[in-house]
């Protein structure tokens, strides 16, 4: 069945992008302050 499929998958696209791009954000963001941390 992929009448569901469609219009599921694309709700559930939003959120995870957008949850997806928030950890890549949070992650460069600790890789940063790990980075200046071990320059001092």
């Amino acid at each position: 069945g992929g009448k569901l499929a469609g219009p599921i998958g694309a709700l559930l696209a939003v959120p995870v992008a957008t949850i997806i791009g928030i950890l890549v954000k949070e992650y460069l963001d600790y890789k940063k302050e790990i980075n200046q941390k071990l320059e001092i």
